[in-house]
């Protein structure tokens, strides 16, 4: 059994020899266009992380570095809803035992004026426009 690794680019991954060998793969199932990697590709794309903001592609059918596509507007404005429910689930989770004294009359002045404080963000978050993705600015979380 060789050492080998191949390069499908159709299903962009990679498949050791040894599955080819072992049955794994069989003539039926086997990637028309997997291709032998060098002792270089393997060295540089078999078993290792891709460098910052890259991903795995082909060129002409080998195994290059790619930049990761910028994320679609809908991609943008999905993950700006997120970090919009996750900012005011953050501001519940921090807020919520100040709201209960404030609501049985037991706040402390100080812890008051940090709730509103809170509030305030809470109203700002709120008021983030998420279809202008991914052109947002959140504002700042109170310290």
């Amino acid at each position: 059994m060789e050492d080998g690794v191949y390069f499908s680019a159709s299903l962009a991954s990679f498949i050791p020899q040894a599955w080819k060998d072992d049955g794994t793969y069989d003539d039926e199932n086997w990637p028309t266009d997997a291709v032998l990697l060098t002792d270089e590709e393997k060295k540089t794309f078999w078993k290792q992380n891709p460098p910052d903001d890259k991903q795995l592609g082909d060129s002409a059918g080998r195994p290059v570095w790619v930049d990761i596509p910028a994320p679609t507007k809908d991609e943008s404005v999905a993950a700006a809803v997120q970090t919009q429910k996750s900012l005011l689930q953050d501001i519940n989770d921090e807020t919520q035992i100040w709201q209960t004294q404030l609501t049985l009359g037991i706040i402390t002045d100080d812890d008051k004026a940090t709730l509103i404080t809170w509030m305030k963000y809470a109203q700002a978050v709120q008021a983030i426009d998420t279809s202008k993705a991914p052109d947002i600015t959140w504002p700042t979380k109170p310290s």
